[in-house]
């Protein structure tokens, strides 16, 4: 089994398991078939978009600068100075008459750099 249906498998698990405790039911009471199907489902359709866009992510990132089309480490932009090749397999549907830009940035101190300067703001008011 591959990596992204393992994640996609927790995510569903995780999901049904959750949502009675999240809808203040006690974990005892047993939820219907289409209960679980609806679930399930809903699940899905959330956590898809967001396996397969880290999915991309890694890959796209996992390779230093320059080696292949659009790729480079995470906060770095990575300029294309040539329209993609027919060839071209790292997105589903690329255009091939325009020039990308392409980077993935960890913005997660972002928020607290954020704060802070809102703090700061209010403290010399």
């Amino acid at each position: 089994m591959n990596k992204p249906t393992v994640v996609l498998s927790l995510g569903l698990l995780l999901g049904v398991a959750l949502v009675p405790a999240a809808m203040g039911q006690s974990a005892s009471q047993a939820i219907t078939e289409q209960e679980a199907q609806a679930i399930a489902t809903d699940a899905y359709i959330y956590f898809y978009s967001l396996v397969t866009m880290d999915v991309t992510r890694r890959q796209f990132t996992n390779i230093a600068p320059g080696k292949e089309l659009g790729k480079g480490p995470m906060n770095l932009v990575n300029n294309v100075p040539e329209y993609p090749p027919a060839d071209f397999k790292g997105v589903v549907r690329p255009n091939f008459d325009t020039l990308y830009s392409i980077s993935y940035l960890d913005m997660t101190n972002e928020t607290d750099r954020h704060r802070s300067r809102q703090e700061l703001r209010h403290q010399q008011g």
